[in-house]
């Protein structure tokens, strides 16, 4: 079962593992009952609900796994099915296949049927030669391709140990210059040889990869200064590498041919090096229907060049010992100027380099790691990646960034982290380089999760310096140091609680001071950028996630009086000043503000608002008639999105509540109605349903404390463990959700029911 399921309300999930039996007991037969009646939509459902069930990470039966898998393989090869059952297939078979690697229950799979297939499909696309077609994407068989080459990516571990040597049979004999099957063959090799494991051959029926190697580098040269031909090529040569070190390492001796390996990847990358008068070969270029058959449509061939070398120096032996000569000779294209046709390629070896020995020594026992090559790596990559950040591709500049992380992770020490904070404070502090000050911001957004908790002894100069740099990058007039800024901001929050710390650390004893000073300035800042919002300004998706979440963030962290003093603060803004083209902004802030603290928010909001609102005419409750339009429908849409999450608290306020409805819900002015009716929606949704009560980073019960430790900054969480909240219904909140049913909705039904019946069915759409 999920860890993540283990923190559902208990009496959701005390039922669970019984309902999910039978859930997959229902998946099963859908699935072989389908099959066997050729029902291919029933199977086509089942299918889909199998991968939700493993997306989910539930448990199949061990039992069941290789007839799932047989069954799946089957589907996904068979072309006259349809290209979506196919896709569904083979995206649910990759999903079966790694939960068995997962469960170590072993799987196998004949490599044939999906050679025929591959092959196939490639003649299928060289039929199809129209450009237009492959590049407007009107392609038939383009789903089912990427759907193919992607599942031979994942399976080709699951093949027998003969079946290498038959494997290499087959192709070997077309890996000719002239053949101009030459470029297929060696996809199909880079595709379907099975690399997971490689030890020395026990007998003639299987594979000499040190053979196959030398075959391999023999055959490099023959298509020269061709990305396509030198990315397959070392696709396959990275594999051939990674599986040699999880066989133990003995099966193949790279060390004689690492001069000619180093050769080769400077080569691929396309930069001018040395001192030849020789004219370097024309560019070679597959046709492109070949490139999207062979690559399944992505045709990133420098940066998966990149990545494919990047794993083969972290794998092969004494690799590394050459790669500070390597760097050397390719420092100047990560220049922040320098960029061309190898930028790619140079970004995926920077990154990759470091995530794939990060990932590597983050398996080792601390006892069994080797502290020179660990250095020697940091020296090597770090001075490359601290200039790549501010390149002006914005690729090789979010691979630095990422690269950055991944050498803090490396060296433990701290070194590196002091290194790069103090460059990116001084980037910062730059007034005269706005550019820098942006990459400075990306980096301290990647970083900053690193740079703070106990193990970290900067933490009491760096957080209010940090907290003071980045307050002028929220500006109106640059949106995307805006979006930098609220990284950084959001990731601190998430892991740093804004209370005051105990007094054994004295030195860290003030935080909380920090933190409300800047809070109040934050609020300031961002009232400001909002007041510039253009109405025609369409942000993107994870900007207005990222706002929310930053905000939730902002207020669920904040100590009791920090809240309060954040409210009172947004409360005088809101109700001096009217944004409507920022509504949704600032209901997000006042969605975090009641969902912090629902109680003390809606004791100083609702009877403002209904005061301002409501009116008493003759026993009646009115619309306030000296207000504008646009102030009625900012204050409800602003008290609209305060209620969404503050559950059992409304109830003390079902009076003011209802007299608001029916003062504005049926209101002449269409804009105070319609926000009058999100009103009644957000009532509905806060007391009908079940959702998390805090998205804090402490326990409810440390929290309780209203203070907290170094150590509590930036802990790991435990799923298995967590003490998640949830909010569910009692009594209360149902009996005044059903009130409101039958006073609003219930009364509206009936009105379009009047609408309906005295209107002529073909006049009812006009």
């Amino acid at each position: 079962m999920s860890a993540i399921l283990h923190s559902l309300p208990p009496d959701v999930f005390q039922n669970l593992e019984v309902e999910c039996n039978e859930r997959y007991t229902v998946i099963r037969d859908l699935l072989f009952g389908g099959i066997d009646a050729g029902d291919w939509p029933k199977v086509s459902f089942a299918i889909h609900s199998l991968n939700r069930f493993i997306l989910l990470r539930l448990t199949v039966p061990p039992s069941d796994l290789q007839r799932i898998v047989d069954v799946l393989y089957r589907i996904a090869l068979q072309h006259d099915l349809g290209n979506s059952l196919n896709g569904k297939a083979c995206k649910s078979l990759q999903h079966v296949l790694k939960h068995a690697r997962k469960s170590k229950v072993p799987v196998h799979l004949p490599w044939r049927p999906l050679y025929e297939a591959l092959r196939s499909q490639i003649a299928r696309f060289r039929l199809n030669t129209s450009s237009a077609a492959v590049y407007t994407g009107k392609l038939a068989e383009q789903y089912r391709a990427s759907s193919l080459f992607g599942l031979a990516k994942n399976v080709s571990r699951h093949f027998g140990p003969e079946d290498a040597l038959e494997i290499t049979l087959e192709l070997r004999g077309s890996l000719y210059p002239e053949d101009d099957q030459c470029v297929v063959s060696m996809a199909l090799l880079s595709l379907l040889l099975p690399t997971h494991r490689i030890e020395e051959p026990r007998d003639a029926r299987q594979l000499d990869y040190a053979d196959w190697l030398r075959q391999l580098l023999a055959v490099w040269p023959w298509l020269e200064n061709c990305d396509e031909w030198n990315a397959l090529i070392l696709a396959q040569l990275a594999s051939i590498a990674k599986g040699v070190r999880r066989g133990g390492g003995s099966a193949i001796d790279f060390g004689p041919c690492l001069p000619l390996l180093y050769t080769n990847f400077l080569r691929t990358f396309d930069v001018a090096v040395g001192t030849s008068k020789w004219p370097r070969p024309e560019k070679r270029r597959m046709p492109q229907e070949m490139s999207m058959a062979l690559m399944g449509g992505h045709g990133h061939w420098a940066a998966s060049s990149g990545a494919s070398i990047a794993t083969a120096i972290v794998n092969i032996p004494g690799a590394q010992e050459l790669l500070p000569k390597l760097m050397s000779t390719l420092h100047t294209y990560y220049h922040p100027s320098n960029s061309g046709p190898w930028t790619s390629g140079l970004s995926m070896l920077l990154v990759s380099l470091c995530s794939r020995y990060a990932k590597r020594v983050g398996k080792m026992p601390a006892e069994e790691r080797n502290a020179a090559a660990d250095g020697q790596l940091v020296d090597t990559l770090l001075p490359v990646a601290q200039l790549a950040v501010y390149s002006k591709s914005d690729f090789l500049s979010r691979s630095a960034r990422v690269a950055l992380k991944h050498l803090i992770h490396i060296d433990g020490s701290g070194s590196v982290l002091t290194r790069v904070l103090d460059g990116v404070l001084v980037a910062l502090d730059t007034v005269a380089s706005p550019h820098r000050a942006l990459s400075g911001f990306e980096v301290l957004a990647t970083i900053i999760g690193d740079a703070v908790g106990p193990q970290r002894s900067r933490d009491s100069e760096l957080l209010p310096t940090v907290l003071q740099l980045t307050l002028p990058g929220i500006d109106a007039n640059d949106l995307s140091k805006t979006q930098a800024v609220f990284k950084i901001y959001y990731r601190l929050l998430s892991c740093v609680p804004m209370l005051p710390l105990d007094v054994g650390a004295t030195d860290l004893s003030d935080t909380s001071v920090y933190f409300t000073d800047w809070s109040l300035l934050f609020l300031e800042r961002v009232f400001v950028f909002l007041s510039h919002k253009d109405k025609d300004q369409k942000d993107e998706p994870w900007w207005r996630q990222l706002f929310r979440a930053t905000f939730r963030a902002l207020f669920m962290q904040a100590s009791k009086e920090q809240h309060e003093a954040m409210l009172r603060k947004l409360h005088r803004h809101v109700h001096t000043n009217v944004h409507p083209d920022a509504v949704k902004e600032f209901g997000w802030i006042a969605e975090a503000a009641a969902y912090a603290d629902p109680v003390s928010t809606l004791k100083s909001w609702v009877p403002s608002v209904h005061g301002s609102i409501v009116r008493k005419q003759d026993g009646a409750t009115i619309l306030n008639p000296q207000l504008s339009e646009s102030n009625v429908a900012w204050q409800l849409r602003l008290l609209s999105s305060m209620l969404r999450y503050a559950g059992p608290a409304v109830t003390a306020y079902q009076t003011q509540l209802r007299e608001i409805l029916s003062a504005t819900l049926y209101a002449e002015d269409s804009k105070s109605a319609k926000a009058a009716g999100k009103v009644l929606r957000k009532l509905l949704l806060a007391t009908t349903t079940r959702y998390p009560a805090d998205y804090r980073s402490l326990s409810p019960e440390q929290w309780a404390r209203q203070r907290v430790s170094l150590e509590q900054w930036n802990a790991t969480v435990d799923f298995n463990s967590a003490d998640v909240r949830w909010h569910t219904p009692n009594a209360d909140e149902l009996r005044f959700a059903s009130e409101l049913l039958g006073e609003h909705v219930n009364a509206a039904l009936g009105n379009i029911a009047a609408v309906v019946q005295r209107t002529a069915p073909d006049q009812l759409f006009k």
